[in-house]
Parts: C-alpha cells; sequence; structure tokens
C-alpha cells in the first residue's frame, strides 16, 4: 500500500502506464526500463514521472533510496536464477531498511501442472504438432503460419519456497501471495502465478 511519504520505484515499468496510476498517491516516483523505446514513450506522455534507461541488475540510484520498490511481470523473462538471486540482491541495496518489495507474477514451478502451458504434454499436443503435420504433408494442404507473441518454453519458472528460504537465511521477511483469480478462453490463468512480498 502506497503512501504519500513514499520513494517509490518501478522497475520493468514500460511505457509508465502502471506507474502513471500509482504516482498519484505517492510524491517522488521513478520508473527504470531496459527499452530505450518504452522509456522515450514514457517521458513524452508522462512528464512528471523520472524515468531512466536501466538494466534491473545495475540500478542508477545510491543505496537505501525507496521505501516501495514494485517489478511485475518480469522475472520470467530473466535468462537463469542465478541473474535473478543479482537483481534481488540490486532492490535490497536501492530499498530503505524497513522498506517493501514487491515482485510481482512470478512463474511457480511447483504450479506448472496447472498452468495452461502443461497441456503441452498430453495427446492433443502431440496430434497437433507431431501427427497433423505428417497428415498435411501426405494431403499437401498449405500450413498457415502464426509468429507466437510469447514463447512460455524459454521463460524461467522458479522454485518459491527455496527462493524465500534463501533470502529467509539473509535476515529477511518473505511472503508468497496468491494472485486474483483470472478466467480467460474457459482456463483460470492465475493458479500458477504468484507475488512475492519482501520486506527489508
Amino acid at each position: 500500500e502506497l503512501k504519500k511519504t513514499d520513494t517509490f520505484l518501478e522497475v520493468g515499468c514500460g511505457t509508465g502506464v502502471l506507474l502513471s496510476k500509482l504516482s498519484k498517491i505517492s510524491l517522488e516516483n521513478y520508473g527504470v526500463d531496459y527499452s530505450n523505446n518504452a522509456i522515450k514513450l514514457a517521458i513524452n506522455e508522462f512528464p512528471n514521472i523520472e524515468f531512466l534507461v536501466s538494466d534491473a541488475d545495475k540500478l542508477p540510484f545510491e543505496n537505501e533510496k525507496f521505501s516501495k520498490l514494485l517489478c511485475y511481470s518480469v522475472f520470467h523473462y530473466f535468462a537463469d536464477i542465478d541473474y535473478a538471486f543479482t537483481v534481488i540482491d540490486e532492490f535490497l541495496r536501492v530499498s530503505k531498511k524497513g522498506g517493501i518489495i514487491l515482485i510481482g507474477d512470478i512463474l511457480s514451478k511447483e504450479h506448472f501442472h496447472l498452468s495452461p502451458y502443461y497441456k503441452k504434454l498430453d495427446l492433443k499436443y502431440i496430434n497437433k504438432k507431431i501427427i497433423s503435420p505428417i497428415i498435411r504433408f501426405f494431403k499437401q494442404k498449405p500450413k498457415s503460419i502464426k509468429k507466437s507473441i510469447v514463447n512460455p518454453e524459454k521463460w524461467l519458472w522458479f522454485n518459491l519456497q527455496e527462493l524465500c528460504q534463501k533470502l529467509n537465511e539473509n535476515g529477511y521477511f518473505t511472503q508468497i501471495l496468491n494472485q486474483p483469480d483470472i478466467v480467460q478462453f474457459s482456463e483460470k490463468t492465475t493458479n500458477h502465478r504468484f507475488d512475492l512480498l519482501i520486506i527489508e
């Protein structure tokens, strides 16, 4: 929960749409993103907010600057778990003592079987990916080309309990939060996604 007195940072802010809403609560607000184009758009659209181009593991801020930090739907794009821990260390560095960090929309390995992507392992997937192309080849029917916007096979999935344990061992309070139920295309899309709360 944001307060007027908070110094707030969003990491992975994109074009700043979410931050623009949250900035109406706290007085001092910052957003960073690795995309030059996204930050240019954000600066033009929301000139009252400080936007900077930066990687998540090298934030251009002094130690203990922020009382609240948000990073939403970003961690599954990271290359590996080591980089994710490096980023968390950086979040802790720029957060004040007693500050709150919310890492949102983390994909849970333990709940992968509940996700829509698990269905790729069933017979329908085998039929779609293996049998159907063979039938199309012999029938000589052209296959329509569709480029996927996202590739879940390359996403980073986390052992949340292990993640929390490592943070707890270093003296930080952690809590795994459930996301609100969202139904899309007749399926729940949040039962494998969680938010992680870290308190300095």
